[in-house]
């Protein structure tokens, strides 16, 4: 745990540490110990209002849990393209749908995978009902951000919208203060 929660710290650290989905599934793991009543996955799915028919366009997909645990509510006839920085990532996202082949096939559901980095994508031409960034824009530079607003934008229909999420100045603030108090020597993340 210590190790991870500092990885998070340095830029470069970070880059490694999606390289690989393990790192990835072991900070998810973490979130288990939410006191939410409502699941992390089930509260994002029920703010993207899908309906059949629709593209969706995932950012930062990382290892396709949110479609793994929302496989059986997801509607018919709908396109989902996960779109990852790391071949480690989508190769994890492949893994987590392959169960679910059949319910692809009886729901015709289309999962795409793409292999880019989301500061230098060029826009979809209007045709995303929804585009997904979940907990992945604070690892987009300063510089970029922009840019990737107005991609995001211009690749939007008329009634899309983008659903972004992110982390509060104050997560995971219990778990490092109890990480400090086991050993002091750990450097805490500089947004405590």
């Amino acid at each position: 745990i210590v190790q991870i929660l500092q990885m998070t710290q340095r830029e470069e650290e970070v880059i490694n540490q999606y390289k690989e989905s393990g790192n990835l599934s072991q900070r998810i793991r973490l979130h288990d110990y939410n006191t939410s009543p409502v699941d992390w996955y089930q509260w994002v799915y029920d703010g993207l209002a899908l309906k059949e028919g629709m593209k969706i366009l995932e950012l930062g997909c990382g290892n396709g849990v949110l479609w793994k645990k929302m496989m059986h509510q997801l509607p018919n006839n709908i396109e989902i393209e996960l779109v990852d920085n790391s071949s480690s990532m989508l190769d994890s996202a492949r893994e987590n749908l392959d169960e679910f082949v059949d319910v692809m096939k009886q729901k015709n559901i289309q999962f795409l995978f793409s292999k880019q980095d989301v500061e230098t994508m060029n826009e979809k031409e209007k045709h995303v009902d929804r585009i997904i960034a979940n907990h992945m824009l604070y690892h987009v530079s300063n510089k970029n951000r922009f840019n990737v607003f107005e991609v995001c934008k211009k690749s939007l229909t008329n009634n899309g919208f983008l659903y972004a999420s992110t982390v509060g100045k104050n997560h995971l603030k219990e778990l490092f203060e109890l990480v400090k108090e086991f050993d002091d020597r750990i450097e805490l993340p500089n947004w405590m």
